[in-house]
């Protein structure tokens, strides 16, 4: 199986990066390799940091960052740049 960017695997991280409803909402790839989309970030990183940033991703803070950093007039979004400055607290 070829793994570039467009499947995520075991230990990914995927968060949505288009659209007003579902920006920010995230998943860990627990089993499988899936195929994803230009819509979804694959976030790969050691499995210690795994969690924490999961945390972060689901804490108030996360969903406030989403909010603040996602733009566009119709369909919000995230870029690679704004996803980079995401700090885990």
């Amino acid at each position: 199986m070829n793994f570039d960017k467009s499947f995520a695997r075991k230990d990914d991280v995927l968060v949505a990066r288009v659209g007003s409803r579902v920006i920010g909402k995230f998943c860990l790839i627990e089993n499988e390799t899936i195929e994803i989309s230009d819509c979804v970030f694959r976030v790969s990183m050691p499995p210690q940091f795994i969690q924490p940033f999961l945390n972060a991703l689901d804490s108030d803070y996360g969903k406030k960052w989403f909010e603040a950093y996602s733009h566009g007039v119709c369909a919000r979004l995230i870029s690679k740049e704004n996803l980079l400055e995401f700090k885990i607290p």
